[in-house]
């Protein structure tokens, strides 16, 4: 009997420290295969600056190493540091207009020069009372996009979407629960930054990134014990700076203490971020879904699920990758990474 190899579908997030990958069966739309590789620790990376298109590249090409690729279909999410989400309302126009009228409204958005850009849309509704349109617009920069072509090699033709990580998140998390009348809150917590959007049934959905991340955290330890950013990364992956969260509001050490006046600024920000939506839709948010690598973290998630420091509202670490997914799958415990790689291969 000849076996043939699955078609896929395959999902891959490259983020600003590690590359992801969900393959999905196209057959089934099963999980097939996970797999992340962290570029600091395959690559011998001494500080997050090092990280160029050679890393990148070697970092993808292991990755994908064993999987069969000949028949399958590659879809690619990207992060960017700056806030590039965006909701928006242009006149009524015809569809196949939109795009130069968004150009026009987006041009004041953007911290470079438009031309800089690519843009995906989605149309979220049409207001014929307003004659106005409501658009969902990502920004995705030019160099980033060909850098990602570039490294792909020979995988490069095989490229359907081009997409923007937390989007795909949001389209996995939205492929496991359903928003009805409730407003909720989702953090995509990454190495670099963390995206927030608030999401409801009836109103238009609004997103914040903030810099807050793996990388920020790193750069504080690093800077007060005086070592590399990758040793200090390593530190806090294995959990040597966790305490309890009550220990770590009233700890004496200079370390423990940025930490927590970091993670409680991240906070005040969300905070603030809630209160102004509170203001104009006059609605509360009920539950957050937290997921992204930094949710692996003990200190974080602790926080996270502690209502009374965290926004007073529940928050659930939401794993993307259903449990006892794959047999493939060796990073069970790594699950929260998994969100942008798993919506882009969904999209796929």
């Amino acid at each position: 009997m000849r076996w043939t190899s699955p078609k896929l579908n395959i999902g891959i997030d490259v983020g600003h420290s590690s590359v992801k990958m969900v393959a999905l069966n196209k057959t089934t739309n099963s999980v097939y295969k996970v797999k992340s590789i962290d570029m600091f620790n395959e690559n011998h990376v001494s500080e997050h600056t090092d990280i160029n298109d050679i890393v990148i590249q070697s970092t993808i090409n292991k990755v994908l190493d064993g999987l069969p690729t000949k028949n399958s279909d590659f879809n690619i999410a990207l992060s960017t540091s700056f806030n590039n989400l965006f909701v928006i309302d242009i006149p009524q126009v015809s569809d196949n207009e939109i795009k130069q009228v968004m150009r026009w409204d987006m041009e004041a958005l953007l911290p470079e020069d438009i031309n800089n850009y690519e843009f995906d849309f989605q149309i979220l509704s049409r207001n014929r009372k307003d004659k106005t349109i409501t658009l969902l617009v990502g920004a995705l920069q030019k160099k980033k996009i060909e850098l990602v072509l570039e490294v792909m090699g020979k995988y490069g033709d095989h490229i359907q979407i081009i997409g923007i990580d937390m989007l795909s998140a949001l389209m996995a998390l939205f492929n496991k629960i359903e928003v009805v009348d409730d407003t909720v809150g989702f953090l995509q917590i990454g190495a670099d930054h963390t995206t927030y959007a608030i999401v409801s049934a009836t109103e238009k959905p609004s997103f914040i990134t903030l810099p807050f991340g793996g990388n920020s955290l790193d750069s504080i330890i690093a800077k007060n014990q005086g070592i590399a950013f990758a040793t200090a990364r390593e530190k806090r992956i294995k959990n040597e700076y966790y305490k309890q969260v009550d220990a770590l509001e009233k700890s004496n050490n200079s370390i423990e203490a940025e930490l927590f006046e970091h993670v409680v600024g991240f906070t005040k920000n969300l905070i603030h971020f809630n209160a102004h939506y509170f203001h104009k839709y006059k609605k509360n948010i009920t539950q957050v879904y937290a997921t992204g690598g930094l949710v692996n973290d003990l200190m974080i998630a602790e926080f996270l699920k502690n209502e009374k420091l965290f926004l007073n509202i529940p928050c659930q670490l939401w794993d993307p990758i259903p449990e006892n997914a794959t047999q493939n799958d060796s990073q069970s415990a790594l699950h929260y990474i998994y969100g942008p790689s798993l919506g882009v291969a969904l999209h796929g």
